[in-house]
């Protein structure tokens, strides 16, 4: 979506890990269609996002996944209301829309998403299923970041386990929230030597 060509190669790593995300908790039958928006940095112009929908819409999918969201900012600029027609085009075509609440602000803390002009978007757009972040207690984590106890006692936590994440916006526009703390998952080979990486996020 960035320059509309066909080249997919992930200089972020952010995509291939949402990938590798929704496979591992996804039906086995399931096809992912990559749509390439953020740069190196991990960043997207809002243009890139709405190309990237219309691409999806075109492509008669079923579910679009966005783990990412536009800088706090009143739901009256021009940006946003073109991201909500598309994504709104997308929902009248019966396709559901799935966005995070937000990693927090510059420093990465949580806050109330219902304040004005702390909305983000998309997530914030009507309809959207908003998804926020909770924390794993279960997990031990040694002082270099490594997971420390068995991978069956890491996947199977249960509701008294998990507490919000501090780095989680909040707001009446959460629909869900999943484990997004220390999350196992893939890399592209051009970023990481083992194809694994740790992250967090909502």
């Amino acid at each position: 979506a960035i320059d509309r060509g066909t080249d997919i190669t992930d200089e972020n790593g952010h995509g291939t890990f949402m990938t590798g995300a929704i496979l591992d908790c996804a039906p086995n039958n399931i096809s992912i269609i990559p749509v390439k928006l953020l740069n190196e940095e991990g960043q997207a112009e809002g243009q890139y996002i709405i190309r990237a929908i219309n691409y999806a819409i075109e492509q008669n999918v079923d579910i679009i996944n966005m783990s990412l969201g536009t800088q706090p900012g009143s739901s009256a600029s021009g940006s946003e209301i073109a991201l909500q027609d598309a994504i709104q085009t997308a929902i009248d075509k019966g396709i559901i829309v799935v966005a995070a609440t937000g990693n927090g602000d510059e420093n990465g803390i949580a806050y109330n998403t219902d304040i004005l002009g702390n909305e983000v978007y998309p997530a914030a757009i009507p309809d959207v299923i908003a998804v926020g972040s909770v924390k794993n207690n279960l997990l031990e984590i040694d002082e270099e970041g490594q997971i420390v106890n068995k991978f069956e006692t890491y996947k199977k936590p249960t509701m008294t386990d998990l507490t919000i994440s501090t780095f989680s916006n909040y707001g009446s526009t959460t629909d869900f929230v999943a484990p997004g703390e220390n999350i196992i998952g893939i890399s592209p080979e051009n970023l990481s030597s083992t194809g694994l990486i740790i992250s967090s996020g909502t």
